[in-house]
This record gives structure tokens, C-alpha cells and sequence, in this order.
């Protein structure tokens, strides 16, 4: 709903901004409407409302108004001028009033809440002062209560030390109209509701983020203010963080660079040398899984060792030019391993873990297809799982001049292919640490090799 600051007839209900503070979530909730209507909005999400938005919390007082030349007051000044036009001089009184609407309809669209509630505020009184004996003189009393946190907090901010004194003695004296509404039904926080003044929330705010313990911080990176939960949180966002890791890998190069400390360029150098190879097997025109999976065994297996070593040069019982060539010893090893076929490229205990885990799905299999009947899928299944095992199983020993036909090694290749389907789909049934879980691990590791080791035979069959 949006207020008509050309309206000329009062409305029944007072206008309230009600603010309601989330310390688990770290946000804020800012109503503005007619005293029934905000009551629905918190209570039953309903009613007609100017504002209500959530927001991170803080964002009220550190957007809050500053007006450190008066305008506010100004212009109030120009209202109250033009109660001197009264009938028959009707018509101008509103013609002076229309700057000062044209303002406050500017004011409203900054969709600010504590501009909007004086915005707002201002025309309302000034429609209902006009009826009052002595009408002038409430309205510029109303008004400079209205405007007072502007000017307070044109040059310094609502928690900082330099407005606390001002703020203080404002409360202290009594001024300001404040409710607070309880937590009931829908609503779960308590809710402060400002009526002619914003100072009374300004100083709930603040008192209930010290009882927290929260903060304002200054952000590193983009210098805007934030509330946190303590001193030890320096940004305000995830973008701001990712700001901060850019500029510190930035910093941290060029330190690397001045110091002549080659240590970490040499293994930012090889492990992109690897990392480049391997995804070239994974995603590019030569892709190929299974030899990928082997390279990735090896390459676990060199980060693992750089680390080390990388951390012997930093202690001084390495040189760098020692590291640099076992690197450079390395980078002809992937290089090696992009030529090699897959059964090369498989270690012997990987192997033997493989074969171990194809025995047993060959010994359970035979067990089950002895007690189907022949003619049966189920027969048919597990009895070509015994034979492609056994295919396998000879590649795995290393009979690579095992006479295997063309079709027998599709049969086989397909018989693994549908076990290796089946276990990936019953897997994530277990829970991890399982001996059910563990022996569809092993089985899907012993799959995937005896399928690359069958693959590259078919490949080079004739």
C-alpha cells in the first residue's frame, strides 16, 4: 500500500513503525501501517501495510537518517506557515503545503523505514493539528521530536560514543511515546512500536545488541557497517570474503615472488601439470574413464608425497633443488602413464584386491545359478558372471595371451558391466563402515578394473 501525500482528510489510526529483532538469524523487522493493521501484519500476516520488510540485522541504524542542514525542519517550518491561511485563503494554504508534500513523497520513495515512518508522520500531523486550539505551535513541537535523531545522528552514527550523551538525555527527559507488545500466538518476538518518535527505538536497539554481545563492525573490503557477533568478524558477506581471498592469494604471489622463494610456484607448477592431464582423460576428445581412474590413484599418491616433501624444504632437510628435481622426475611419470595402458597402470596390490573381490562374486554367483533352473534369466545372469569373472581373473594374473574371441570378450564385458550397474545401484542403501557397504565398495573398485583390463584386450584383439 502506498500513502497519498495528497490526501486532505484525516484517517482514523495512528500510523506506528514496529520493529521486531531476530537474534538467531541475525535479521530485523520493520512494519509501518496504522496501529489495527500492524497488529494483524505480526499477528496473522494480514492488513494493509506501507512497509514490511526483512532485513539483516543493524540495517536500520546504519542506514538511519542524517540531516545535519535541517531540511526536515524546514519545511516543517513551511506547514506550520501555511495554518495561517485559513478560509477564504484555503487555497493557498495548500499551495504552500505542496513543496513540502512533493518533498515528503521524494523521502517515502527512499524505501528507507526511518524516513518513510517521518514522512509519513509529517503529513499525518499536519492534517490532524490543524483542528487543535493552538494548533501551530503542537504541530512544531510534534515535528522537532519527529526530526530530532536526524540532526543527532547527521555526523556520527546511532552506537557510537560521540551520540550516546545526546540520546541519553533525550530518553531521560521523557519525550517519546514507545509501546511493547509481548510474543503471542504467530508472533515470536517481542515488538517495539514508535509512535512519535524514533529515539525510544533506537535505544531498545542498542540495548538489546549489547545485551547480546553483538557488535558494529567496519568491513575490510568494501568499508560498509555491519552488526556481528563479535570483534573477531571482519567482512560483511560471502562476497566481500571472496574479495579477501583473491586479494590475499594476490598478496601472498607477490611475497612469494620477492622473497625468491620458488618453493610454492614449484608445486603450483607440477600438480597443474598433473591436474591438466588428468582432465584431458576425463573430459576431452580422448576421454577415458577408466584410465583416468588409474592416473587419479597415482596422482592422490604424488600430492601426498609433495606435501611432504614440500614440508622437509621448509624445515631445511630438504634443498629446493632437490624437490624441484623430484618433480621434474615426477611430470615424466604422468607422462609415461598417459601412454600405458590400463592394466599397466594398476598397481599390484590393487590388483590383488581386485581379485580377491571378483573370486568372491564368482563363487557367490556359481553357488546361486546352481540351484535355478537353466532356462531361467536368473540362470542366465549368474552364469555369465561366472564366466566373465573367469575372463577377467586371467587378465588380472596375467595372461594377456589368453585365447579369448572377440564375442567372449563382449559377453564378458557386458556381463561385468550390468554387475557393476547393480552394485552402484544398491550402494548408498548401506550406511558407510557396514561390512555391506565395504564389500560393494571393493566389488565396484574390482569392476571398474576388470571392465578397463577386458576393454583394452578387446581393443587390441584382431
Amino acid at each position: 500500500m502506498v500513502y497519498d501525500f495528497s490526501s486532505r482528510e484525516r484517517e482514523m489510526g495512528k500510523v506506528v513503525l514496529a520493529l521486531t529483532l531476530n537474534r538467531k538469524k541475525m535479521t530485523e523487522r520493520v512494519v509501518i501501517a496504522r496501529y489495527d493493521d500492524a497488529r494483524l501484519r505480526l499477528e496473522h500476516n494480514s492488513g494493509d501495510v506501507y512497509y514490511d520488510e526483512t532485513r539483516p540485522l543493524g540495517s536500520l541504524l546504519i542506514h538511519f537518517e542524517g540531516d545535519a542542514k535541517r531540511e526536515w525542519n524546514t519545511h516543517g517550518m513551511a506547514l506550520r506557515e501555511s495554518y495561517g491561511k485559513v478560509f477564504p485563503f484555503e487555497a493557498e494554504r495548500w499551495e504552500m503545503a505542496a513543496p513540502v508534500s512533493k518533498y515528503l513523497r521524494r523521502k517515502y520513495k527512499s524505501d528507507e523505514p526511518s524516513v518513510m515512518f517521518a514522512a509519513i508522520r509529517t503529513w499525518e500531523d499536519y492534517l490532524n493539528c490543524y483542528h487543535m486550539n493552538h494548533g501551530a505551535d503542537i504541530l512544531t513541537d510534534r515535528l522537532n521530536l519527529l526530526y530530532r535523531p536526524f540532526f543527532l545522528y547527521a555526523d556520527h552514527r546511532p552506537w557510537q560514543e560521540e551520540s550516546a550523551v545526546a540520546l541519553s538525555r533525550t530518553i531521560h527527559d521523557g519525550e517519546s511515546q514507545v509501546e511493547l507488545w509481548y510474543p503471542m500466538k504467530k508472533w515470536l518476538f517481542e515488538v517495539i512500536v514508535a509512535v512519535s518518535s524514533l529515539l525510544p527505538v533506537i535505544s531498545y536497539y542498542l540495548y538489546k545488541l549489547e545485551e547480546w554481545g553483538f557488535v558494529f563492525q567496519e568491513c575490510k573490503v568494501c568499508g560498509k557497517y555491519f552488526a556481528a557477533k563479535s570483534r573477531h568478524f571482519e567482512l560483511c558477506s560471502d562476497a566481500c570474503r571472496r574479495v579477501q581471498a583473491v586479494e590475499a592469494k594476490r598478496e601472498f604471489d607477490e611475497r612469494a615472488r620477492a622473497r625468491g622463494d620458488r618453493l610454492e610456484q614449484l608445486d603450483e607448477t607440477a600438480y597443474n601439470y598433473w591436474y591438466t592431464r588428468l582432465r584431458k582423460l576425463r573430459k576431452g576428445k580422448n576421454a577415458d574413464s577408466e584410465k583416468a581412474a588409474a592416473i587419479k590413484s597415482a596422482f592422490d599418491a604424488f600430492r601426498k608425497e609433495a606435501v611432504a616433501r614440500k614440508g622437509a624444504v621448509k624445515r631445511g632437510e630438504m634443498k629446493l633443488s632437490e624437490f624441484s628435481a623430484w618433480l621434474a622426475l615426477k611430470n615424466d611419470e604422468v607422462d609415461r602413464l598417459m601412454v600405458m595402458g590400463t592394466a599397466k597402470l594398476t598397481g599390484s596390490e590393487e590388483l590383488s584386491e581386485a581379485k580377491r573381490a571378483l573370486l568372491s562374486l564368482r563363487n557367490k554367483s556359481e553357488k546361486a545359478s546352481g540351484k535355478l533352473k537353466t532356462d531361467t534369466w536368473q540362470y542366465r545372469l549368474t552364469a555369465g558372471i561366472v564366466k566373465a569373472s573367469d575372463v577377467a581373473l586371467s587378465l588380472i594374473d596375467g595372461n594377456a595371451a589368453a585365447p579369448f574371441g572377440r564375442d567372449t570378450l563382449d559377453e564378458s564385458f557386458a556381463s561385468l558391466q550390468d554387475a557393476l550397474r547393480r552394485a552402484e545401484a544398491v550402494i548408498d542403501k548401506f550406511a558407510m563402515g557396514t561390512s555391506q557397504h565395504t564389500l560393494q565398495k571393493n566389488r565396484i573398485a574390482a569392476l571398474k578394473i576388470a571392465l578397463a583390463l577386458i576393454k583394452e584386450k578387446r581393443n587390441n584383439a584382431k
